[in-house]
C-alpha cells in the first residue's frame, strides 16, 4: 500500500505555512498557546488516520492483541514501542518509514511504502558526546540532556557568563525563566534556567563556543564518532593565537583561506558536472567530511533552521553570487565552517584527483 505525503496532510501543511508566515510578519501578534491547540487538533485529525493506514497492512499478519506506540522527536527521529496485550515486556523498534518521506535535501516528495521486511532494533539517537581534556566523557540519551550534563560539569555559574549568543534576549544559562510563550524553552537545573529549545547543531555549536571563550579544550564527536568541533589546543585556535594563518593552493591555484578552498573545490566540481544532482553533489561531499554543518546544504535547510533561532545563515556561503543549483533544481550552500575537518576534505578531493598544497 502506498501513500502520497503531498496530500494525505494537505491541512496540516497549510497549516504550518500560515503560522510561519504569520511568525515571520507579525511576531508579536499571534498566541503560540492558540497556535498549539490548532495544531494539536489537525494532528488528531490527519495524522492519526494516516498513520493508521500505513500501520493496518503490516498488522494484517499478526495474530495476537498488541499495543503499539509512537514516540516522535523532530531532532531526535521516531521510537516504536510494541507490546503483547496482558504483558509486561516491552520491546522498542524503529520502522524504516524514511523511505518515501519527503527528503529535505532534495524538497521533492514521494510516496510512502509500508516495508515487507520486519523492523529492525535500534537505540535512540544520542546526538553527540563531549570529551574533556581530564578524560571526563559526557554522553546522555539525548542531546539535550548531553548539553546540560556538559554545563554542570564545566559548572552552570561559569557557563552562565557567557554571551555569545542570546536566544530571544535570554543567555544560554541564567537565573531568569522566559514565561511569553506557551511551550517549554529551558531546563530548570539546580536554580538556574538552561535554554534548551535549539537544533543539536545550536547545542554543539554553544559548546564549543563556551570552550573556546573558557579554554576549556572540549572534543565533541557525533555517535558515530566523527569530531564536530575542536578544543582550545585545535590548530584553529593555535592560528588565532599567533596571529598566523594557513593558506592553501588547489592544483596550484591560489592562495585560498580553508573556508574560501573549499568553496572553490565545490564550486569547480559542480561546474565540471552540470547533471549532477544534489544526491549525487551530496554523495561527492558526505555530510561527515565536516560534522554537523555538512559540507553543502540546500537554501531550503538554512532557512528552516535560521527560523527556529539558529546562526546556520552565518554558517554558510548564502550570497546569491556563492549559490549552487543542482541539475533537479536545488539550490544549495556550501559551509565555512572548517578547522581540524579540513583534513578529511583534502582527503576526498585527493580522490577526486585533485591536489590541496600549503601556499
Amino acid at each position: 500500500m502506498k501513500l502520497n505525503s503531498n496530500n494525505d496532510m494537505s491541512k496540516l501543511e497549510e497549516f504550518y505555512k500560515l503560522r510561519d508566515s504569520m511568525r515571520e510578519s507579525f511576531p508579536d501578534m499571534y498566541d503560540e498557546a492558540q497556535w498549539r491547540r490548532k495544531e494539536e487538533k489537525l494532528l488528531q485529525e490527519e495524522l492519526i488516520p494516516t498513520v493508521e493506514q500505513m500501520v493496518a497492512p503490516a498488522l494484517s499478519r499478526v495474530r495476537i492483541p498488541a499495543i503499539i506506540t509512537i514516540d516522535y522527536d523532530p531532532q531526535n527521529g521516531i521510537r516504536v514501542k510494541f507490546s503483547c496485550k496482558g504483558e509486561t515486556d516491552v520491546t522498542t523498534m524503529t520502522p524504516n518509514l524514511q523511505d518515501g518521506i519527503e527528503d529535505e535535501t532534495s524538497g521533492s516528495s514521494s510516496s510512502i511504502e509500508i516495508p515487507d521486511k520486519p523492523m529492525s532494533t535500534r537505540s535512540e539517537s544520542i546526538g553527540f558526546t563531549v570529551r574533556f581534556p581530564d578524560g571526563t566523557v559526557v554522553q546522555r540519551k539525548n542531546a539535550k540532556e548531553t548539553m546540560v550534563a556538559t554545563l554542570k560539569v564545566i559548572g552552570l555559574h561559569r557557563a552562565a557568563a557567557f554571551r555569545g549568543r542570546l536566544f530571544k534576549g535570554f543567555p544560554l544559562v541564567s537565573r531568569n525563566e522566559r514565561t511569553d510563550v506557551g511551550f517549554k524553552c529551558q531546563e530548570l537545573v539546580d536554580g538556574w534556567f538552561i535554554y534548551v529549545n535549539m537544533s543539536n547543531d545550536t547545542k554543539i555549536e554553544m559548546l564549543r563556543q563556551i570552550s573556546d571563550e573558557l579554554s576549556l579544550g572540549l572534543v565533541i564527536k557525533d555517535e558515530i564518532g566523527n569530531d564536530v568541533t575542536f578544543g582550545s589546543d585545535s590548530s584553529q585556535s593555535n592560528n588565532k593565537s599567533t596571529g598566523k594563518r594557513t593558506l592553501y593552493k588547489l592544483n596550484g591555484d591560489g592562495p585560498y583561506s580553508k573556508r574560501e578552498l573549499v568553496l572553490l573545490a565545490v564550486t569547480q566540481y559542480v561546474m565540471e558536472h552540470p547533471n549532477f544532482t544534489y544526491t549525487q553533489f551530496e554523495q561527492t561531499f558526505p555530510k561527515n567530511l565536516q560534522g554537523s554543518y555538512g559540507v553543502i546544504r540546500p537554501m531550503s535547510w538554512i532557512k528552516e533552521k535560521a527560523s527556529l533561532g539558529t546562526d546556520h545563515l552565518n554558517r554558510y556561503y548564502v550570497e546569491e553570487k556563492d549559490l549552487l543549483t543542482s541539475s533537479d533544481s536545488i539550490k544549495f550552500a556550501v559551509c565555512k565552517e572548517w578547522g581540524d575537518n579540513f583534513a578529511n576534505f583534502k582527503n576526498q578531493v585527493k580522490k577526486l584527483g585533485w591536489e590541496i598544497s600549503e601556499g
